[in-house]
């Protein structure tokens, strides 16, 4: 397919020049929901793989996945529909594994995974296509003195490395109650050491899904009552640096188009969703929450503007 063709047609998120591989589900950041306003509602038994072959596939996965250093060991859920009414949002869940998320979701670009998902119905809005389609989390954290805390993930970890983006994790059931709002709060005091009483007003602002390895992302945006220097992040080493950026259209936007680089090396190739020069390398959902948050906090003008000066500046050689 002709790269121009792609551009025009592109089926992910268009942020200005920028392509994003994501899919929104659900918009929710011109009305963000509270805890109360969030509805769980679990669904019985264990999720398992319909098709034999992929199912076979991912067993075969698990077995050699279990031998390998930094493997995904926990529990984690699966969304399996979901529902917006005038009393929130609902999400009925299922429990499923790491494991068998890695045997799907990050194979689809095997043939006997893809060929699962096609013949269920590739459309991203399809929950029943076969994948576990863990439930992950990403928070968008404003501290006080209105810095936005970045992560440059390690390039050795398993999902999505090398790329930047937000404090994030899975929905483990157990640790969480299936709570996605406690997800949120457990990944803040682990990854940045922020209590509970210093977390204000964290708000669901997005559901969507990521357009290579389709998994799950609930997007979350909160305030952080301590300025950057007062956070004691517990263990500095699990990223390559930790980055804190003004939270202002212009400042972010000059860090998305800096990072505008190769296909990361680990990505799904399958739909051409991430496209070289185009495609900044960050993780999808956390990059296209960023840019939800921004448009909260300032006119979306403002944003759009600022997002197609920095990444046109950028395409010009330094004289």
């Amino acid at each position: 397919m002709n790269p121009n063709t792609i551009h025009e047609q592109y089926a992910g998120t268009t942020i200005g020049p920028l392509k994003i591989p994501y899919f929104p589900l659900v918009d929710l950041h011109k009305n963000p929901l509270d805890k109360d306003h969030l509805h769980i509602t679990k669904v019985a038994g264990k999720y398992t793989i319909p098709d034999d072959k992929a199912n076979a596939f991912a067993e075969d996965m698990i077995e050699k996945l279990n031998a390998k250093k930094g493997s995904f060991d926990g529990p984690t859920l699966k969304l399996v529909d979901y529902s917006l009414g005038p009393d929130g949002l609902t999400l009925d869940v299922q429990p499923s594994s790491f494991f068998k998320h890695k045997s799907t979701n990050l194979s689809l670009d095997k043939d006997v995974i893809w060929n699962m998902v096609e013949e269920r119905n590739p459309d991203y809005s399809n929950l029943d296509d076969g994948l576990s389609n863990a439930i992950g989390t990403g928070v968008v954290a404003i501290t006080k003195d209105n810095k936005i805390v970045i992560f440059e993930r390690k390039h050795d970890i398993d999902q999505y490395p090398g790329l930047y983006g937000t404090p994030s994790g899975f929905v483990n059931p157990l640790d969480d109650d299936y709570n996605p709002f406690n997800t949120q709060r457990r990944i803040l005091k682990k990854q940045m050491g922020i209590e509970e009483e210093y977390i204000k007003k964290p708000e669901l602002i997005g559901v969507g899904r990521a357009g290579d390895d389709r998994h799950i992302e609930l997007s979350f945006y909160a305030q952080i009552n301590k300025t950057f220097e007062e956070l004691q992040i517990p263990d500095k080493t699990k990223h390559e640096n930790i980055i804190p950026l003004e939270f202002t259209p212009e400042a972010v936007a000059e860090y998305l188009a800096e990072t505008v680089e190769s296909v990361p090396r680990d990505a799904v190739k399958r739909g051409d969703m991430w496209i070289d020069g185009k495609t900044p390398k960050w993780v999808p959902a956390q990059a296209d929450a960023i840019n939800k948050a921004l448009r909260m906090n300032n006119n979306p003008k403002r944003v759009d503007k600022a997002i197609s000066d920095e990444f046109y500046r950028s395409l010009k050689p330094v004289a």
